[in-house]
């Protein structure tokens, strides 16, 4: 909770922090203040229980974290596979075991570096940069809790921070390791490179029948058809509903009507400010303004609260403070307000530019209404007709039949396979579009209807799979000319890597990469200055080559295939470019800085590893167990 609460951004952010709120104090716990005797213990560490239903809070959060990172909702049985359990209990007894260390060396921490760490948090402070006890209280009570509960919470959290910083503090990176860690990295490598490409490999001779029957038996699972499925399916789409649903005018206007607030833009005034704690100043740079003084030099000499943050942007009145809005909402653009009271001070403002507000005709928007209201019945009508779909198939009505009666299309698909494509290859453009639509005709039993699967139209659809083609190895003749352009381009590729190999004997032997590109009749090209880390940066440089490189000494030739693997490239390494740490003071501080961020986890971790041996640790794994 606290380690959120200190990375929100403002007051004008506090709506945003609510929601923010519950996350983090759920990943810290709420164990030590609501505990009961009816709760489970999940673990337990030194004299501090960890509790079921913290536990599980902590769960669901980390659960949702991660698939906000996936971009996808993670099931239970995702989770699991993941790891989540063990991972949230782990991170749970680790911030237990320096709750308890803490406890044991009697860290506290005072009532003035709460009162300070509080006070500094800006979602307690006002515009102004202020702490506010009036916001403080409204922030925590919005989200049910205490000041005795936050406070009690942040204080804990402040003394494990302090005994781990203290654990931390010692770690530091050896200049000596850091240089050497900077020169091996940032070395680099300048080698002059040939390319031989696999597509003007000349070969002699085409495949025999039985080259191509190694080939295709080799290779069985390439030249295999995979399986392929006959489906009839039925839609229940609102949007395709809608197209014929007739809406009359009279209830088109009725929902302008409702709904005129949506057609209504207010005016917008792009602002900037002024704001003075008395009135006496206020007015004496309203004086100087009418005067002819810069709006900008007036704000940061005239005592205004706010000198060097004058702009507020485009706003609407209800983005200014009460009091206030009406009048500068009448200046005009170009102009300043008179001295204006609100309750954070006095406002002078001027106005740079106003987009005026206007409604929206009916005219204007009758066809989007038309389109919403249509949708919204064709949606009730696609519910409606589910219900009646479903009572139909379970009486023992076939999809044809039910279709039929409902006066609904019923659509039929041949010989589709996993991707959505027919025998040929080609893909299917009559296949609906839905999501899951292939993944449910691919696992419905041949000859029953699947369930109806909702669609994010709020429609739904049904499959029944009619005949199911098992995946099998085509035969040669049908995939001859696919097997003779594998069987050339592995011969090609072949011939290539030989090449190279060649070139490479030859070139340690003492030829010159020069004259035997000659030869060849390939080109050279000299590299720019390779890092460690530039793998796939040239087309030509492969990670293999850049490791070949890197391990071998001025002169020495190396090979190996291009990045994306249509050739083989040969290198002779030219020069070795070795790393100034003393040119490069932000490199090495940055590494410095890894390193001993590294080094402080090391040590944390070893310290944990040792603080479970001494205090103990014992799990419950029925109650996790009983959660899933």
């Amino acid at each position: 909770m606290l380690d959120a609460l200190r990375r929100g951004t403002g007051s004008w952010l506090v709506k945003g922090l609510l929601g923010l709120l519950v996350i983090s104090f759920a990943v810290w716990g709420v164990g030590d203040i609501f505990r009961g005797p009816s709760d489970a213990t999940v673990a337990v560490v030194g004299d501090i229980e960890i509790l079921r239903n913290e536990y599980n809070e902590a769960y669901r959060r980390e659960i949702n974290r991660v698939s906000s990172q996936l971009g996808t909702q993670l099931g239970v049985d995702q989770a699991r596979q993941l790891g989540l359990p063990d991972f949230t209990l782990q991170k749970m007894v680790g911030r237990a075991l320096f709750d308890q260390l803490a406890k044991d060396l009697g860290v506290t921490v005072s009532d003035d570096v709460l009162v300070r760490d509080i006070h500094s948090n800006r979602n307690f402070q006002n515009e102004l940069g202020r702490f506010d006890p009036v916001q403080y209280e409204d922030v925590l009570r919005n989200n049910g809790f205490t000041k005795e509960y936050y406070e009690h919470v942040t204080r804990r959290d402040l003394v494990r921070e302090q005994v781990t910083t203290s654990i931390q503090v010692g770690a530091v990176s050896p200049q000596s390791l850091v240089d050497v860690l900077y020169r091996h990295r940032s070395e680099k490598r300048i080698a002059d490179l040939v390319v031989l490409k696999n597509a003007e490999a000349k070969l002699e001779g085409t495949p025999d029948t039985a080259a191509l029957e190694a080939l295709h038996k080799e290779n069985a699972s390439r030249y295999t058809a995979p399986e392929y499925r006959t489906f009839v399916y039925l839609t229940l789409d609102p949007v395709a509903l809608s197209r014929d649903v007739e809406i009359p005018e009279s209830r088109l206007r009725e929902d302008y009507d409702q709904r005129l607030g949506e057609f209504t833009r207010p005016e917008r005034r792009d602002l900037s400010q002024m704001l003075f704690d008395d009135e006496i100043k206020a007015k004496a740079a309203y004086d100087r303004l009418k005067g002819g003084d810069e709006f900008e030099i007036v704000a940061a000499t005239g005592g205004s609260l706010i000198p060097d943050s004058t702009e507020l942007g485009m706003l609407t009145a209800d983005g200014l403070p009460p009091g206030v809005a009406e009048a500068a909402f009448v200046v005009a653009k170009g102009e300043v307000s008179t001295p204006l009271k609100s309750a954070l001070g006095w406002h002078i403002f001027r106005v740079n530019k106003v987009e005026k507000g206007g409604t929206q005709t009916f005219e204007a928007v009758q066809s989007r209404i038309r389109q919403e209201l249509a949708l919204q019945d064709a949606t009730d009508d696609a519910y409606e007709l589910s219900n009646r779909l479903q009572d139909e198939l379970a009486g023992g009505a076939s999809l044809e039949e039910a279709g039929n009666l409902l006066n609904l299309e019923i659509g039929r698909l041949e010989r589709v396979d996993p991707d959505g494509r027919d025998q040929a290859g080609a893909t299917i453009t009559a296949l609906p579009s839905y999501p899951g639509f292939l993944g449910t005709a691919f696992a419905a039993e041949q000859g029953r209807e699947s369930e109806l699967v909702e669609i994010p139209s709020g429609g739904y659809f049904v499959v029944r799979v009619d005949d199911i083609v098992a995946p099998a190895l085509r035969p040669l003749e049908s995939v001859r000319q696919r097997l003779v352009d594998d069987w050339r381009a592995r011969q090609q590729q072949q011939a290539t890597a030989r090449q190279a190999k060649e070139i490479v004997d030859k070139l340690k032997q003492g030829a010159s990469l020069e004259a035997v590109a000659k030869t060849h009749g390939l080109e050279v090209k000299r590299s720019k200055a390779l890092a460690r880390d530039a793998a796939g940066a040239d087309a030509a440089v492969s990670g293999g080559l850049l490791t070949a490189l890197f391990a071998a000494r001025v002169g020495g030739a190396v090979e190996a295939p291009t990045t994306a693997g249509d050739g083989h490239a040969v290198a002779t390494l030219v020069e070795i470019k070795a790393a100034d740490p003393s040119a490069d003071k932000e490199g090495l501080d940055n590494l410095g800085n890894q390193l001993r961020s590294g080094i402080a986890a090391d040590i944390m971790q070893q310290f944990e590893t040792a603080l479970r041996g001494e205090l103990g640790v014992t799990v419950n794994r029925r109650v996790i167990e009983s959660l899933f």
